[in-house]
């Protein structure tokens, strides 16, 4: 029998007699279309800060020679920039009938294809790690839908949204990856963020993702240890511009101010000490784990015990001592 889903159309074979379930093939059209990112941003492309300029969306030939082409895989065969993880929603209404985008920064098509094509990305490698059931979803994008320099997930809509102040949002690819961390807890943990402290965990983890994502797809080690570098030239003087880091050495509770960013760096760096000691693979997958173990309104205590179960879950408890003096160091026990 066909039956249509949110992702197009199946054939499931069902045994007549029995009524089992015997296998499902999926009859949706699926294309690679190519396109223009910065991957993650130009700053980290190039290695420095020096010669860059938002310039209200100018383009120029600094900007230009850090533009990648890259494939867009799955596209569902539309002609938009959508698939079965991502469906951008934008001002520009991007669309090719030979899947080809190949836009500059200067135009608003640049951003739909950064998120589509990092979003993407992102769930691919977290299927990769063996999670199938994290975020395995349509996730709509609306980008260039909001003039203000902030982006945000909305838990009600189950929407992204990308703001085109000062930088374009959507344009560095840490700032894509920390909103999709809100959407990942989300989806793992509906309503995760009730507490001062799970909310700081939400931007700590947001912050993890996008500084580790920047650093696996980065070819120089220009912001290592920062996210959202081409972002924070609107509003940053050091060098590297930052949004946040992620070794600041906060401990808590001394460095708690009760601010969720500004706190979250307590959590970030927890987590990215993790992967700098186990690398992102190992580190990743034990945090993604660790998610089930919370409640919405959870700790920082709480998180960290999780994240202990959770290496005994997936790795017998191989990286438990390591675990304990990570997070020791942040004044965060894992007992």
């Amino acid at each position: 029998m066909h039956a249509k889903t949110p992702f197009g159309a199946w054939e499931t074979y069902i045994h007549a007699d029995s009524g089992k379930f015997l296998k499902k093939k999926d009859l949706n059209r699926r294309a690679t279309g190519t396109g223009n990112v910065f991957s993650p941003n130009p700053l980290e492309s190039q290695g420095s800060a020096t010669g860059f300029s938002d310039n209200n969306d100018a383009d120029s030939a600094a900007l230009n020679n850090q533009l990648k082409s890259v494939s867009l895989l799955g596209l569902d065969g539309s002609g938009y920039l959508k698939d079965a993880y991502v469906n951008i929603y934008s001002r520009a209404k991007t669309y090719s009938a030979t899947h080809t985008f190949n836009f500059t920064r200067s135009q608003d098509s640049f951003e739909d294809v950064m998120a589509y094509y990092h979003i993407d990305t992102l769930q691919r490698y977290i299927q990769s790690l063996g999670f199938t059931n994290i975020n395995n979803r349509s996730i709509t994008a609306n980008v260039n839908t909001y003039k203000k320099d902030n982006s945000f997930y909305s838990p009600s809509t189950k929407e992204l949204t990308f703001g085109s102040g000062g930088v374009d949002d959507a344009e560095d690819a840490g700032i894509i990856a920390h909103e999709y961390g809100h959407s990942i807890q989300d989806n793992q943990l509906p309503n995760f963020g009730n507490s001062a402290e799970s909310g700081a965990m939400g931007e700590g983890f947001g912050d993890f993702l996008g500084a580790t994502y920047e650093d696996a797809t980065s070819s120089t080690s220009f912001g290592t240890g920062c996210i959202g570098e081409w972002d924070a030239t609107s509003y940053s003087s050091s060098n590297p511009p930052c949004l946040r880091r992620l070794d600041n050495n906060k401990v808590y509770p001394r460095d708690w101010v009760g601010e969720v960013h500004a706190d979250g760096e307590i959590w970030s760096q927890g987590l990215y000490d993790m992967y700098k000691a186990f690398g992102r693979d190992v580190a990743t997958k034990i945090i993604l784990q660790s998610h089930w173990s919370l409640t919405p309104d959870a700790t920082f205590n709480d998180g960290a015990r999780a994240i202990k179960q959770a290496d005994l879950l997936l790795y017998g408890g191989s990286h438990g001592d390591q675990i304990d003096s990570i997070w020791a160091a942040r004044g965060i026990s894992t007992q």
